[in-house]
């Protein structure tokens, strides 16, 4: 079956999907996209990726006809289009097509694109090669993931080039951040150290329902900076993201090679319980303190 696209909300071919050349997403990168991972036809934490799609429409000026709820209505109709129950819907929404100069003023004809890669129903988490990037590490101070992605790009290059399949960023400091589409935590003593969004990470979805499940399950979970000495000195590594859920690291450049941990896998077996039902990590996110998470 070839497969479909959904463009404003007409469902075609992905070949003739497209939008205008003079559109301010293809011309200036401008505009933000999620990716959600569909268990069975159900939308994982699809009320925590849609609020932070709202924050972020909100914050470049960005006005959506009928708001992001009507979008969770068209990733379902693109799945099914595609005969899919289990997969990743990327949505796409763009500036809109603005002529070619810079516009002051919002953007109130924007489009949205979504379209969807077959997975399965189980997890599919492979273990990860990661290299340290040499790429800098460009934090646009925003909690969402924008269109501008030339420094993710390069340092996508560089992991291939070194043959690895994952590659983590660094900050001109030298500090921990996150990988090129993952976050990334730590396992010292029970405890999940990941770094704090303070320092220009994307704090992923994914990463906040992983600290709050695990600390439903009575693992400490901590933000703080972290070096490459820290990374020598850990029980265990994995990372995040929302179509590969939890992946063990085994291995780092030539740092520290690992096997998959006891935590990291029942981690992975907790997570599995929720995904063809939950739609926000704020059914979990309370630890034994009463303090909500971040």
């Amino acid at each position: 079956m070839n497969m479909l696209a959904n463009i404003n909300g007409r469902i075609l071919p992905l070949a003739q999907a497209n939008i205008p050349i003079t559109d301010h997403g293809l011309l200036y990168g401008y505009g933000l996209f999620i990716t959600v991972r569909a268990y069975k036809g159900h939308l994982f934490l699809i009320d925590d990726h849609l609020q932070k799609l709202r924050i972020g429409l909100q914050e470049l000026g960005i006005e959506l006809a009928g708001g992001v709820k009507r979008l969770e209505l068209e990733m379902k109709a693109t799945l099914k289009a595609n005969q899919m129950r289990n997969g990743a819907v990327r949505l796409t929404i763009t500036a809109g097509d603005n002529g070619w100069m810079k516009s002051n003023k919002p953007y109130s004809n924007p489009s949205f694109i979504i379209f969807t890669r077959k997975l399965s129903s189980r997890s599919d988490s492979p273990n990860k090669v990661v290299t340290v990037l040499n790429t800098p590490f460009y934090a646009p101070k925003v909690a969402y993931k924008t269109l501008s992605r030339l420094a993710f790009m390069l340092g996508k290059k560089e992991q291939r080039s070194k043959k690895a399949n994952e590659g983590l960023f660094l900050t001109e400091n030298g500090a921990v951040a996150e990988g090129i589409s993952s976050n990334i935590f730590i396992v010292r003593r029970r405890a999940l150290i990941t770094p704090p969004a303070s320092i220009g990470i994307i704090p992923g979805v994914t990463r906040r329902f992983v600290m709050a499940l695990a600390q439903k399950n009575g693992y400490e979970v901590k933000e703080q900076l972290l070096n490459l000495k820290d990374l020598a000195n850990v029980d265990e590594v994995f990372l995040t993201n929302a179509t590969q859920q939890i992946c063990p690291v085994i291995r780092i450049d030539d740092m520290i090679r690992l096997n998959a941990g006891p935590i990291t896998a029942h981690l992975q077996q907790q997570y599995q319980l929720y995904t063809s039902s939950l739609r926000s990590t704020d059914k979990l996110s309370y630890n034994q303190n009463g303090k909500e998470l971040q």
